[in-house]
């Protein structure tokens, strides 16, 4: 029993890491499309330089987006497999 137990904890905390990295990819992208729509509102095309920073600022979010994407898409897929694996043990 305590092994199940033991597994049960480790799929818990495989599932809270997982939902953190979720809201911290939903965070990177609302900050991105944040600055990049607000930037351009904010300041005008005369101010260049700001707008620039902006955008790289907003660029920047997004690629990290992309890649908080990629990384939790992985540990998804690799979630699933293990619990799959588990229950075909089972059976």
């Amino acid at each position: 029993m305590s092994k199940l137990d033991e597994n049960i904890s480790q799929k818990r905390t495989e599932t809270k890491k997982l939902i953190n990295a979720s809201i911290f990819t939903l965070i990177l992208l609302i900050g991105g499309i944040i600055l990049f729509s607000v930037g351009p509102i904010e300041y005008e095309m005369k101010e260049s330089r700001i707008l620039n920073s902006f955008n790289s600022i907003a660029i920047t979010l997004f690629l990290a987006f992309l890649f908080m994407l990629g990384v939790v898409f992985e540990k998804f897929i690799t979630h699933t497999k293990k619990f799959k694996i588990e229950i075909l043990e089972r059976e």
